[in-house]
């Protein structure tokens, strides 16, 4: 599994893991905190609001059923796994919707699984 350094804790994290910036990685809590940073700004306010309204417009289904899941998994209705559901690995995980006339009806993966299952659904599509 092939490595890179995040640019700004010197860490060596796997590929899948990081976020491209510039052409440099970052790795996923380094990135986080830049975003929380940008956030706090009056520019990043204004783009992270236009940005949502984009994305309901857009998706309207998508984000509907984001936030049913979420306030289900907050209350305790849906009980979110420990591990992924593909590799088995404990790390954090988000759900991956099949169908999204089923909001509670979801997959618990890592980013690295979710983003292989997305490519595979993707190219499907495209064929």
């Amino acid at each position: 599994m092939k490595k890179e350094k995040c640019k700004l804790c010197k860490k060596f994290i796997p590929v899948s893991e990081l976020y491209a910036d510039e052409g440099r990685f970052m790795c996923r809590n380094c990135n986080t905190e830049r975003i929380r940073k940008y956030r706090k700004t009056k520019k990043g306010k204004d783009t992270y609001k236009r940005i949502m309204n984009e994305q309901y417009q857009r998706h309207t289904k998508k984000v509907l059923c984001r936030g049913k899941l979420y306030r289900a998994v907050k209350t305790g209705k849906v009980k979110k796994d420990s591990s992924c559901s593909y590799c088995g690995e404990i790390k954090k995980l988000e759900a991956h919707h099949n169908d999204y006339n089923k909001p509670l009806d979801v997959i618990w993966v890592c980013r690295g699984c979710h983003n292989n299952i997305e490519n595979l659904l993707k190219n499907k599509k495209s064929k």
